[in-house]
C-alpha cells in the first residue's frame, strides 16, 4: 500500500499538466545479469499490476487518459520476453502504452549492422505499442558524434521506432553530459551552462533530420512469452497480485475533492500537494493570523484606555469641575501624541475640527508606519470627558483630507 500511495501521489501531482507525455511505472527494475532468472517471477507481474492500479486510479479521479510505460535495459537474455509480457494479453487496462529501450551499443563511427541496431529493430519493431530509445549515447569515444541519429530517424528504423532520448543533459562524473555547470552557482541560485562538443555534434545531427512523412503502422498485440526453464521462468497465465484493502470504488473524483494538486492555465508552477502530517493546515494558518491581528487590536485598545483614564483623572482634579471648560481655539490639544486634533467642548461649537496637515498621525501608535495599517484601529476610538462630552475618531485609515472627527453628547 505504501508504494501505491507514492505512485498515486505522482499521478495527482502531474495529471494537470497538458504537456505530460506519459508516466513511467519503472526503469531498469528487472536486471537479469545482477539478480538472476527468478527476478521476473515476482517483479514482472508486479509491474503489470502497478500499471493496472494506476490506470484505474487515474480513471477514478476523472483525469485525462495518461499513457503509462516502462524503460528496460539492453539485457539480451530477457529484454524481448519482458517487453512482450508487459504488452501482451489483450487487456489494455493492465498493459503498458509505450516501451523504451536503454541502448548504448552504437559507439563512435559505428554502423547499423556493427552496432546491433539491425537486430534490435527486428526484435522490437512490431511490439504493438510505440517504442523508442529511452537512453542513447555511448561515451566510450568522446566527444560523442551521435551518428546513430541518421539511422534512428532514417529509412532503416523510422517506420518502427519513435525517435530517441539522449542521455544526458548535465555533465556528471559519468561523462554523459551535453552541458557542464559550474560547481559554484551565483547568489541567485542560477548557473549558466557551458555547452560541450557533444551538444554541438548532436545539434548538427538533428539539424539534418527531415520531417517524417510516412503513415503510422498498426501492429498486432504480441503473444505472451512462453515459460522457459532457461531464461523466462514466469508462467504467462499467473494471476496479477492485488493490494489488500484497496478499493478503487472509494476514490473521490477531482470534481468532488480538493485533495489533489490542481494546475492552472497560467505559466506559474502549482503548489504540490502536501502529504506530510507535520505541516500546518490552512485552518491553522488562518487561526494564527486572526490571533496576531486580535493581539495588535488589544494593544491599541489598552493604549487608548490608558490615555483616556489619564485625561479623565486630570479633569477630575481641576478646581472647577462643575463649570463648562472651553479650550482656547488657538491651542491644539491632542488626545494622543501627535494627533493634531483641536477639541472644542460645549460653548465653543459642536464640531471638533481636524488639521488636515496632521491627519497622517491619526490612530497610530508612536513609531508606527502611517501607511502600513496593522496599527490602525478597526473600530471608532471614543475619548470621553467627565462632563459627558465624547469625541469619536473615524474608522477610516488616516489619510490627508479625511472627514473630521465628530463630537456627540451622551444622554
Amino acid at each position: 500500500m505504501t508504494q501505491y500511495k507514492r505512485f498515486s501521489a505522482v499521478v495527482d501531482a502531474m495529471a494537470g499538466y497538458d504537456n505530460l507525455l506519459g508516466l513511467l511505472i519503472g526503469d531498469d527494475v528487472i536486471d537479469y545479469s545482477t539478480s538472476g532468472k527468478d527476478d521476473e517471477d515476482t517483479l514482472a507481474p508486479s509491474l503489470k499490476a502497478a500499471v493496472r492500479d494506476m490506470k484505474a486510479y487515474s480513471a477514478a479521479r476523472d483525469y485525462r487518459t495518461i499513457p503509462f510505460g516502462y524503460f528496460g535495459n539492453d539485457d539480451a537474455t530477457i529484454r524481448e520476453a519482458l517487453a512482450n509480457y508487459l504488452v501482451c494479453g489483450g487487456n489494455s487496462s493492465e498493459t503498458i502504452d509505450f516501451y523504451g529501450l536503454n541502448l548504448f551499443s552504437w559507439c563512435g563511427d559505428s554502423s547499423y549492422a556493427k552496432s546491433g541496431y539491425d537486430g534490435t529493430n527486428s526484435r522490437f519493431g512490431a511490439l504493438g505499442v510505440p517504442v523508442f530509445l529511452s537512453e542513447d549515447g555511448c561515451n566510450v569515444i568522446r566527444p560523442r558524434k551521435f551518428t546513430d541519429q541518421a539511422v534512428v530517424f532514417g529509412s532503416e528504423m523510422s517506420g518502427n521506432w519513435s525517435g530517441a532520448v539522449i542521455y544526458e543533459w548535465r555533465e556528471t562524473e559519468y561523462e554523459y553530459g551535453l552541458a557542464n555547470y559550474t560547481s559554484t552557482a551565483p547568489a541567485s541560485g542560477a548557473s549558466t551552462p557551458t555547452l560541450l562538443p557533444d551538444y554541438t555534434n548532436l545539434k548538427s545531427q538533428w539539424a539534418s533530420v527531415t520531417s517524417n512523412t510516412h503513415s503510422p503502422t498498426t501492429f498486432a498485440t504480441p503473444s505472451c512469452p512462453s515459460q522457459s526453464s532457461s531464461y523466462w521462468t514466469l508462467d504467462p497465465s499467473v494471476t496479477l497480485p492485488t493490494i489488500a484493502g484497496l478499493n478503487i470504488a472509494t476514490i473521490t473524483p477531482t470534481s468532488e475533492s480538493a485533495t489533489p494538486t490542481t494546475v492552472s492555465s497560467s505559466t506559474s508552477t502549482p503548489e504540490p500537494t502536501q502529504h506530510s502530517e507535520s505541516g500546518l493546515s490552512g485552518g491553522s494558518k488562518a487561526g494564527i493570523g486572526v490571533g496576531v491581528g486580535g493581539g495588535v487590536l488589544l494593544i491599541v485598545v489598552v493604549v487608548v484606555l490608558f490615555f483616556y483614564r489619564r485625561r479623565k483623572n486630570a479633569l477630575s482634579n481641576s478646581p472647577d469641575q462643575g463649570s463648562t471648560v472651553e479650550l482656547p481655539v488657538a491651542t491644539p490639544t491632542a488626545e494622543l501624541p501627535g494627533m493634531g486634533i483641536v477639541a472644542q467642548l460645549p460653548g465653543s461649537g459642536n464640531v471638533a475640527e481636524m488639521n488636515a496637515g496632521d491627519a497622517t498621525h491619526v490612530n497610530e501608535l508612536q513609531g508606527s508606519d502611517p501607511w502600513n495599517g496593522p496599527h490602525e484601529l478597526n473600530d471608532s476610538s471614543v475619548h470621553e470627558s467627565s462632563d459627558g462630552q465624547r469625541t469619536s475618531l473615524g474608522t477610516q485609515p488616516a489619510s490627508p483630507g479625511m472627514a473630521p472627527a465628530r463630537t456627540e453628547t451622551r444622554p
